[in-house]
């Protein structure tokens, strides 16, 4: 996965690359919060709300590869245990109008192995 598409709003995301970008938004929250926490400068603390809309791209592609309109994204900052479902919650296995399934293809006709 590229790095780039984290912030992108277009296609689908995997479960796995979800986990991965909420437990960076996750530790990047609580290190803002360390250095408030140090230091009581109002920008720092204020710097949340920048690694939040960064996670909103994240979110949408998350709900469009679960069949959902990424504008449910809103539930999810309204009530956060709604990232829940995000994570358990299985991709559509086929194309749907947000784009191709993003796990990767395993053909039904593979040799055995001897």
């Amino acid at each position: 996965m590229n790095p780039i598409d984290l912030f992108s709003f277009k296609g689908r995301m995997r479960r796995k690359h979800f986990a991965l970008a909420l437990f960076i938004t996750v530790a990047l929250i609580f290190a803002i919060n360390a250095g408030w926490q140090m230091t009581h400068i109002k920008a720092i603390i204020l710097s949340r709300y920048l690694v939040i809309a960064a996670f909103l791209p994240s979110c949408a592609r998350r709900l469009q590869d679960i069949g959902l309109i990424g504008w449910w994204v809103v539930a999810v900052f309204v009530m956060p245990l709604f990232v829940l479902p995000l994570l358990i919650l299985p991709s559509m296995p086929f194309p749907n109008r947000y784009g191709p399934s993003p796990k990767p293809e395993v053909p039904d006709d593979l040799p055995e192995e001897s």
